[in-house]
Formats: C-alpha cells, structure tokens, sequence
C-alpha cells in the first residue's frame, strides 16, 4: 500500500491505496509500533497527494485518511507535522465557499492539537482564527462549523499549559453560543471547565456575570441531566476559587435553596443541589445564613428562618442515604461536621442523632485497611501521594494536569473525616459540658454509638 502511495503512480491508485491503507489503520489488530517503520513514509505520501488532488470531494477524502491516521498514531505524528502546518493555512483559504472541506480541516485540526498535546501551540494563529470563525454566529457558515469548532476549542484549552490573550479572547463568542439553543450544552460546559481551571482570576474577573446569566436563562428549560451538568460547573467553580467562587453562584443560589426546600427535584438533580449547600457550608457559615436569611424574604414572611433552616437541614440529611457516589457522601458529612460546633442553633441539634448516623455510614462506606492493618479514609491523599501523581504519570493533556492539582486541595481528599468529627466533638463537649455532652449523646442508638466509636474517642 505504502508503495502504491509513491508521487510516479496513477492518481487512481494513489488514492485507492490511500483508501486501503485507511482500512488498514482501522483494523483491531493495528499496532501503532508496527506501524512507526512505515509513518513517515505515509504521512509524507498522502500530504503530497492531498496537495495534488484539486477536487473539494478528492481532498476531503484525503485529508480524512490523514486525520484518522493521526487520531491512531497519536504524538508519534510529531516529527513529521510540519508541512501539513504550513500548508493548512492555504487550505483552509481555499476552502472559504466549501463548508464540508473546512468541517472536514476543522476535524483534522482536532486530531492535530490533540497529537501534539502541550507542543500545539506551533498551529497557532491557525487554530486560533478557525475556533473563533467556527464558533462565530454571525458567519454564515457556522450551521456547518460549529459542532466541530467547539471540539477544536476544547482541545486547544485542554492542551495549552497556560492561558494567552488570543485564548482568552475566543470567550466572547460563548454567551451567544449558550443562549442560541441546549444543542450543543455539553461541549460548551467542558469548555467552560476549561477556562476556570486555565486562568481564574481572568474568568472570574472579565467574564463570570454574562456566563451566570446566560446558565441560568436555560435552567428552566431543561431536563435533570442538564440541570446537573450546569451545577457541576457551578461547583467547580466553588472549588477553584472560594471568594470569587461563591460571590459568583450567588445569582442561582435562590433557586437552589428553593428547590432543597421543597424536596421534590429528581434525587441526581438534588444531590448536586446539596454538593453545592455543602461546599458553602465547608467554606463560609457566615454566607450560608446570609444566604438562609435571603431565602427566608423570598418564599415569604411568615416563615421564620429557624424553620427554614430546619428543614433545609432536615432534607438534607433525609437525602443523603441516597447519595451514592463516595466522595460526595463524604463531602456532604465533612458539612454536617461543620454544624456539629458551638455556634450551631440549637434547632440544628435536634437533629444531632441523625447527623451522627449519616456520619457514621459515611465512615463505613469510604474506611479501608491498609498493608498494615491500619484503618484509613480511602479518599485521602497525602503530599507523598500528591507527588507521586505529578511525577511518575504521563498525562494525557494539560487540563488533567490542572484537575488532578485542583483535587489535592480539596478538602474530599485532605481532611481526614473521622479527625474533623472527634475535632468538632472535642469543641462540643467543652462548650457544653461533660454531663450536657452525653446526655445530647444518649440520643444515638446504641448500635450506632458502638460503630461511631470505632472511629472516635466520646
């Protein structure tokens, strides 16, 4: 096949080796190492065909063998990238009246970004301008660019080991894209990941407000899988930057608020609700009752806010037994830890015993033993831990680099559950006093105060 690609043979030829080489690729049993003796060969044989063959249709058939053998081959397609880079800008010119030709460069940009991971930036301004025209809803061609441009977006953020203004500025096209239709929300939401765990501080300074806005306009509208994909940014955001993170989601708190209130939201829509509640509780109590206070005028005043505060606490706690996935059962427990202190109102205590049971399972769930018979909290990771995950993995892009750093900081993976509560028990008891402490204790049931004392001194 790889002879058949050679300049002096048929055009015919060429491209129907082009064609069974494609099949070839595609094959189950294809071996990237097998392969690395014949890459350069290939490569350099069909970007000399794709240059040749002048039809649209001719070129996007080649080009998609060329894409397709670089998502395959992978950063093996480094070292022989560098025509195709000179030449894509000319291409991607000629192609301005022929949308499918560009989706199909759009497509190949994708791969190439991909390949040559955090050494991308060499296909800048190219990928630059072609995100920014693709994305562009006022081009007449982005019906046809927009899916694939959006991909292209993704993958420029998720490969660049920092920020640029050129970057930087491709945001503007994202609140019209959000408020045009759901269609392509997903891809959106990645790339709204993307952006917070790139550069923050600009995110959250230049373009938070129009991004909240246009999030919440669609919260209406959609079903609970969307609705859980827009709070699960909401949260990120809450753990990339704690002051900013939550002046930022202050605009959908009401709603939030609302909905644990009246319990009624699908349990995958609630959990994420509550994630959120958690979150604030873990970092600011001041604004979690600001944020009570808040909810309390809204749904009316009749309602005090000790019972709205109650029954907020009372579904949270109601609910989560049926959170399933371990770190945000134990992210909702290290929030119950919180209340247990000594400015927590007394109304919260009523439901002490509960909280202590929700705790416990908690504990249950994510306790493991260790090579040496020592019980430890699964979700932990400790600074050796930490750098091993830096230094000894090969990452596959430099986003996972970010999310990975983002993790050891968050409080899921560094506070150690069981210490926080004989912490806070520790405080409880001297505010009350031994006798108040344990006659607050005797609430627990008994088999429930034998598991919690696998964990704690009480």
């Amino acid at each position: 096949m790889i002879e058949a690609l050679r300049e002096d043979e048929d055009l015919g030829v060429r491209l129907a080796a082009a064609d069974a080489l494609k099949l070839a690729i595609d094959d189950f049993q294809f071996n990237t190492d097998d392969f690395s003796f014949f890459l350069a060969t290939a490569f350099s044989s069909l970007f000399a065909l794709l240059k040749e063959v002048n039809e649209c249709d001719t070129k996007m058939r080649v080009l998609y063998v060329i894409s397709f053998m670089i998502e395959r081959v992978g950063n093996e397609i480094k070292p022989h990238v560098g025509a195709l880079n000179m030449y894509l800008p000319e291409l991607w010119h000629q192609s301005e009246h022929h949308n499918m030709l560009r989706c199909s460069i759009v497509s190949t940009l994708v791969h190439l970004v991909k390949a040559l991971g955090s050494d991308s930036g060499i296909l800048q301004p190219l990928v630059i301008n072609v995100v920014e025209l693709s994305c562009d809803m006022s081009q007449a061609g982005y019906v046809y660019l927009l899916e694939d441009g959006l991909e292209l977006w993704l993958a420029v953020l998720e490969n660049s080991p920092s920020s640029t203004p050129e970057i930087m500025n491709l945001f503007k096209n994202m609140p019209l894209i959000l408020e045009s239709s759901s269609e392509n929300l997903r891809l959106c939401l990645y790339i709204l990941h993307a952006y917070v765990l790139l550069n923050p501080q600009q995110f959250f300074s230049n373009e938070a407000s129009t991004v909240v806005d246009s999030l919440n306009s669609l919260l209406g509208d959609l079903r609970s899988e969307g609705i859980v994909m827009i709070m699960q940014f909401f949260e990120l955001c809450l753990r990339v930057d704690l002051r900013n993170g939550t002046e930022f989601i202050r605009p959908i708190l009401l709603r939030i608020f609302e909905c644990v209130y009246n319990g009624d939201e699908h349990p995958m829509v609630l959990t994420v609700y509550l994630c959120i509640i958690a979150r604030i509780l873990l970092n600011s109590q001041v604004f979690f009752v600001q944020a009570i206070k808040e909810f309390t005028k809204h749904i009316g005043q009749e309602f005090k806010e000790d019972f709205v505060l109650e029954k907020i606490i009372r579904i949270y706690i109601d609910q989560m037994p049926l959170v399933s996935q371990h770190n945000e059962r134990k992210l909702l427990a290290l929030a119950l830890c919180s209340l247990i202190s000594a400015d927590c109102p007394p109304i919260v205590r009523l439901h002490f015993p509960k909280m202590i049971l929700n705790i416990v399972e908690t504990l249950n769930d994510i306790t493991k033993i260790d090579d040496t018979g020592c019980s430890i909290d699964s979700l932990m990771i400790d600074d050796q831990h930490s750098l091993l995950r830096f230094d000894d993995i090969e990452y596959e892009t430099e986003h996972s680099q970010r999310k990975r750093r983002l993790a050891n900081f968050d409080p899921v993976h560094r506070v150690a559950l069981h210490s926080m509560l004989q912490n806070q028990l520790n405080f409880l008891r001297q505010y009350m006093g031994h006798d108040q402490f344990h006659l607050m204790l005797q609430g627990i049931s008994r088999e429930v105060k034998q598991q919690l004392e696998e964990y704690v001194t009480i």
